[in-house]
């Protein structure tokens, strides 16, 4: 029953680490998150590579998402 409830644990936390952000209805990659200026505003903007484009999404103090 132990190993039973472990592996489930394992398949919860790695479920919940596979996610992905999506611009356009595409899946995105992650190329970067930096603190940087975009605009006015001062905070984290994440690069992303979707189907060979780049784009720039201002999170301000929140982390990027993946």
């Amino acid at each position: 029953m132990k190993k039973i409830f472990t592996g489930f644990l394992i398949f919860l936390a790695m479920s919940n680490s596979v996610q992905a952000y999506m611009i356009g209805g595409a899946y995105a990659s992650l190329i970067s998150c930096d603190y940087g200026a975009y605009g006015y505003k001062y905070g984290n903007i994440g690069t992303y590579k979707v189907n060979g484009q780049i784009y720039q999404i201002f999170f301000g103090s929140d982390y990027c998402e993946y």
